[in-house]
């Protein structure tokens, strides 16, 4: 959301362009520029389940913005992946 939020279409055009293989390290990078460039001190994490609803609500120190946790579960097995950098 910081680099395609803020960046709006221009944004996301931009980011769309570079191909999805480079998608995740593009967007990654702005994220930490715009981190470093403008005073954010905090984030906000509003996690949404299957069913469009709000499942959960995390406060976030400004480190931690960049980090995310995925947990999908299907059926027994259980994907976890941390950190998009």
């Amino acid at each position: 959301m910081l680099s395609v939020g803020l960046g709006k279409q221009a944004g996301a055009d931009t980011y769309h362009a570079k191909g999805l293989d480079q998608l995740g390290k593009y967007v990654a990078e702005a994220g930490e520029f715009i981190l470093n460039s403008l005073n954010i001190i905090m984030g906000v994490a509003i996690l949404v389940n299957a069913h469009e609803e709000t499942s959960r609500i995390e406060i976030l120190k400004k480190q931690e913005i960049l980090q995310i946790i995925i947990v999908d579960t299907i059926g027994t097995k259980t994907i976890k992946c941390c950190n998009i950098r």
